[in-house]
């Protein structure tokens, strides 16, 4: 028989012990396919649930979510065209909002 994880020999509920594989999980989490890997190290006396806290705050603060749900899906390149009208547009409505705010109708 194999013998039970320490948590358990210890009387702690089987929660702590997945929080300390979550715990271990998150200390280096890099990965090949982003530039730079997260890292977080625990400090001492901090809980989990502060050290998640703080790799999440450092995950969506990085901008790598935002890059990967951006290449989750296929966009094409718009044609030469398309550029120049949309630059077009953005010129136009640059105007506007100049000659709006120049009347004092927007701040």
């Amino acid at each position: 028989m194999s013998e039970a994880p320490a948590c358990r020999q210890a009387g702690l509920p089987a929660v702590l012990e997945n929080a300390a594989q979550v715990e271990r999980n998150m200390v280096n989490t890099t990965n090949k396919n982003t530039r730079t890997g997260m890292e977080v190290r625990k400090k001492g006396g901090e809980s989990v649930g502060s050290l998640s806290r703080r790799f999440t705050q450092k995950v969506r603060g990085s901008g790598v979510l935002m890059e990967v749900r951006g290449r989750s899906f296929y966009k094409p390149k718009q044609n030469k065209k398309a550029r120049r009208k949309s630059a077009l547009v953005r010129a136009e409505r640059r105007k506007e909002y100049a000659k709006l705010r120049k009347w004092g109708k927007v701040k």
